[in-house]
């Protein structure tokens, strides 16, 4: 599957935030918080599902993105 990247740079606001919410994170773990688990959870949760999709749907995605590349 192809990784994406994004060209469009963010600003410093959002980059700020991002930083915070990753401290934020790395905080409840290390005090082992109720919602640190909840989020790891509910990541799992949304990993797996995922994983399903693609393994569900991957071969047409993969015939949809060798159209794609052959358009140009």
């Amino acid at each position: 599957m192809a990784v994406q990247q994004s060209m469009v740079m963010r600003s410093m606001q959002a980059k700020k935030n991002a930083a915070l919410a990753a401290i934020a994170v790395s905080i409840a773990r290390q005090k082992n918080d109720v919602l640190y688990h909840k989020l790891k959870k509910y990541r799992k949760l949304w990993k797996d599902t995922k994983n399903q999709i693609v393994q569900k749907y991957g071969s047409a995605a993969t015939q949809k993105w060798a159209q794609n590349q052959s358009k140009g």
